[in-house]
């Protein structure tokens, strides 16, 4: 369990981290306990960080502009950049970056950058490819930084995500979502489908 803030007052009390603690110690004598499961391929829902973890990993590092560049396969176009990057239900999806320190009852961290001020950029518009997280080296069709340039010492400066933000228009409450999680299961004929609730990314 990562506890993360920018003050002390930020962070939990110690009641909720005992809790926490408690709630990690059940649920890992629970996957002891729970039978071994074969590779598996069907519906599934990603909940709270699992679904952090799936933007993060999936999409969000390919519309890094320093991982683009690396790749010749990778560079991006203005074909691609307006197209759509989901092949469902992307329509109503709006993806943004930007050194935030609010979201609804979150207190964000910013993403420290190096002299070029960071700025929101809206990298997907209702489904649309629209931009990507560049530094002050460009690319093409992108030659201008909007402030996503990150560096480790001794390291060169790179493009990374700082706050991801996911909206979508459409939402559902779980009870919804998970009967047409059901309902897919029976429409695959699957014996079953999977609910994450928390996923490890690429990071040890």
């Amino acid at each position: 369990m990562v506890y993360d803030g920018a003050l002390m007052e930020n962070l939990p009390p110690i009641e909720t981290v005992l809790a926490d603690a408690e709630r990690l110690v059940k649920e890992l004598q629970a996957l002891i306990d729970a039978p071994v499961v074969e590779p598996y391929i069907g519906p599934a829902i990603l909940l709270h960080r699992a679904s952090g973890v799936f933007f993060h990993e999936i999409f969000g590092h390919r519309i890094e502009a320093t991982a683009r560049r690396a790749s010749p396969r990778g560079r991006p176009s203005r074909r691609r950049s307006a197209s759509r990057f989901f092949l469902s239900s992307s329509a109503s999806t709006t993806i943004h970056h930007g050194p935030l320190r609010e979201h609804r009852s979150a207190r964000l961290l910013p993403l420290r950058r190096r002299r070029h001020a960071g700025r929101r950029v809206t990298v997907v518009d209702h489904g649309i490819l629209r931009n990507f997280l560049t530094t002050r080296s460009p690319i093409e069709n992108f030659p201008s930084s909007n402030g996503h340039g990150r560096r480790e010492y001794g390291n060169d400066i790179v493009a990374r995500q700082g706050n991801l933000i996911v909206q979508s228009d459409k939402t559902v409450p779980f009870d919804e979502l998970r009967r047409a999680l059901i309902a897919e299961c029976q429409r695959q004929g699957k014996p079953y489908g999977l609910v994450f609730g928390d996923i490890s990314g690429a990071s040890p």
